[in-house]
């Protein structure tokens, strides 16, 4: 490829474009995720990133103009569609809900790691240090409990009393 066949824009008609359908599938996406709801950007389950990253590349794609305008529109109202359809499949459904879920997963009891669940998660003590420093935590005696959640995010629990119907859904071992 040489510097000459690199152009820079198709023609000046793409150019004046661009900003329109940046701005139409802006409006889209906001108006969409509105009446989707607002969970349809959380990541409570592996299914509501990917919708969330989709989104993203539907817009770019569209802002480049490799994708027609109401091809990004429908491929919108798909994805949060389909995304809105599951979330009512696992509210009704325990198996439904098993299949797409992971489960939290315990990685400190009492301040004690437990290295089998850090080695199945694929996190170091290292980065269980970090994640209770950022928690404010200066004694491994103010930890009660350690759960890797579902969405990816740690909660630090202190460690007076743990009401026990709060880790009613999180495995304790590996295998468990």
């Amino acid at each position: 490829m040489t510097l000459a066949s690199i152009r820079l824009v198709s023609d000046a008609l793409d150019l004046w474009f661009v900003p329109i359908a940046a701005l139409t599938m802006l409006l889209t996406v906001t108006l969409a995720v509105r009446i989707a709801d607002v969970r349809s950007l959380s990541k409570m389950m592996s299914f509501d990133f990917a919708v969330t990253v989709s989104l993203g590349s539907v817009l770019a794609s569209i802002v480049t103009l490799s994708t027609p305008l109401l091809d990004g529109v429908a491929a919108v109202a798909a994805l949060l569609g389909v995304q809105a359809a599951l979330t009512a499949i696992r509210r009704r459904s325990n198996a439904a809900r098993r299949a797409s879920d992971n489960a939290p997963i315990l990685l400190m009891d009492r301040g004690t790691p437990i290295e089998e669940n850090l080695r199945e998660v694929r996190m170091t003590l290292g980065d269980l240090y970090s994640k209770l420093r950022i928690a404010g935590v200066t004694s491994m005696d103010e930890v009660g409990a350690v759960v890797l959640e579902t969405t990816g995010d740690v909660a630090v629990l202190a460690a007076n009393d743990i009401d026990d119907e709060l880790l009613t859904d999180v495995r304790r071992g590996a295998a468990t």
